[in-house]
């Protein structure tokens, strides 16, 4: 039976499932110390990362026995995807897991922002009562760096307010299903037009290969005027 290793605090059903099937060693604290690692690397065939564990060089090493690492999660900066291909090794992740939770996390900022929720709390917890008038979402821009899955996500539930939408991405052409399905409109390579135009940006796309993504221009506001 394989040897499944767990190295941070994955928990649920799903591991209650897998634990039940295969021979498994969890310690949600491995990530953090070397030569815990290590020992439990040793006769691992698989191994259970979040963001914390770093599978570079070293890891990989470690683990002579390696087949398979899963990301319980969707970002991948922190396992070298060149040095798993040099060792053969497979590395696997629920891409598009969280998308949804995160769109509707993004939606929650940018209505709490617009209707000033946090402020209004606060003035009325002390005795007031701020009758300022706030912004409406419907009408406006929001503005994606991504097309990805939490970007077309987030498209749609602006969308369903009544909001345009606008992403940038290199990756993803204008003749892609969804984009097609969600009427997302899709900015030029420059990302320059609408950034100033958007009354709320959100930038749901993992750190480039080739370095960070930089913004230029004012920064965006959701209560601000498009």
């Amino acid at each position: 039976m394989s040897t499944v290793v767990v190295t941070e605090d994955v928990t649920g059903p799903a591991y209650d499932k897998l634990a039940a099937a295969r021979s498994l060693r969890r310690d949600a604290e491995a990530w953090s110390s070397p030569e815990r690692l290590r020992e439990l690397l040793a006769h691992a065939e698989a191994v259970i990362v979040r963001n914390r564990t770093q599978v570079d060089q070293a890891f990989l090493e470690a683990a002579p026995s390696l087949k398979v690492v899963a990301r319980a999660g969707v970002g991948l900066d922190n396992i070298d995807l060149d040095a798993a291909d040099r060792a053969g090794v497979v590395v696997v992740a629920p891409l598009g897991a969280n998308a949804s939770s995160v769109a509707e996390h993004a939606l929650a900022m940018a209505l709490a922002l617009s209707k000033s929720l946090i402020p209004s709390s606060t003035s009325t917890k002390a005795g007031g009562w701020d009758r300022t008038p706030t912004q409406e979402l419907k009408g406006r821009t929001w503005g994606l760096l991504s097309a990805g899955a939490t970007a077309r996500a987030t498209a749609r539930l602006a969308r369903s307010l009544g909001m345009d939408v606008v992403a940038y991405d290199p990756y993803i052409g204008p003749d892609h299903p969804e984009v097609l399905e969600i009427g997302l409109e899709l900015a030029p390579s420059t990302m320059s037009s609408p950034g100033p135009t958007c009354s709320a940006s959100t930038c749901p796309t993992p750190r480039r290969p080739t370095g960070s993504w930089t913004l230029t221009g004012s920064p965006s506001s959701p209560a601000a005027p498009s």
